[in-house]
C-alpha cells in the first residue's frame, strides 16, 4: 500500500525574504560607509590628482569586499537550507527559497537523518546522502524538526524493507 505523501515547513518563506532584503541594505549601508572612510584615508595616502582612479579601486574593492563579509556571514547563519520538505513515495524533495530551487533525493540514497541544534532553542534538520551530499534545513522549532526526522527515518526503513524483500536470497546454492 504506498504511503500518503507528507510535507514539513521550517521557517517562514515571506520572512526570509525581508530578511534577505534587510541583510542586503545592511550589507550595502556598511558597504558604502567603508567606501567613505577609504576615500578620505586614501586621499592623504596618495594626494595626486592622478591618483584618483587607483584611490577609487581600492575604495571599492574594500568596500565590496566588507559587504561581501557581512552578507555572506549573516546568510549562511540564518537564510542557508531548505525551507520545506516533501515526502512522495520513494522520493525526497527539499525546497529552497533563496535561490530558488528544489533538489529531488531517493529515501534509498539518504544514508542518516538527524537534528542539530543552533541557537536560542532553534534546531536544524540534516540528512546525509550515500554520496556523500549534506543538506540543511533551515533553523526550524525542536518540534517540527522531530516530527521531521520521525517521518524521515519511518520512510527510510519502509524503502529498507520493501528493496530486502524484492532482493531474493540465495540460499547458499551458486
Amino acid at each position: 500500500m504506498p504511503t500518503p505523501p507528507a510535507s514539513f515547513s521550517f521557517g517562514d518563506p515571506l520572512g526570509a525574504t525581508v530578511a534577505f532584503v534587510y541583510f542586503s541594505a545592511l550589507s550595502a549601508v556598511v558597504g558604502a560607509v567603508v567606501f567613505h572612510v577609504s576615500c578620505r584615508l586614501m586621499r592623504g595616502a596618495y594626494p595626486s590628482a592622478g591618483a584618483s582612479l587607483h584611490r577609487s579601486f581600492i575604495s571599492v574593492s574594500i568596500s565590496l569586499g566588507v559587504a561581501g563579509v557581512i552578507f555572506g556571514a549573516l546568510y549562511v547563519s540564518s537564510l542557508s537550507g531548505f525551507y520545506e520538505v516533501e515526502l512522495r513515495g520513494d522520493h525526497v524533495s527539499l525546497q529552497y527559497i533563496l535561490p530558488a530551487q528544489t533538489k529531488d533525493l531517493s529515501l534509498a540514497g539518504i544514508v542518516q537523518v538527524t537534528r542539530m541544534p543552533t541557537f536560542k532553542g532553534q534546531w536544524r534538520l540534516v540528512i546525509a546522502t550515500a554520496s556523500g551530499q549534506v543538506y540543511q534545513s533551515v533553523h526550524a522549532s525542536p518540534a517540527t524538526v522531530q516530527e521531521a526526522v520521525g517521518a524521515l527515518r519511518y520512510r527510510i526503513a519502509g524503502t529498507t524493507e520493501r528493496q530486502s524483500r524484492a532482493i531474493p536470497s540465495s540460499g547458499g546454492h551458486r
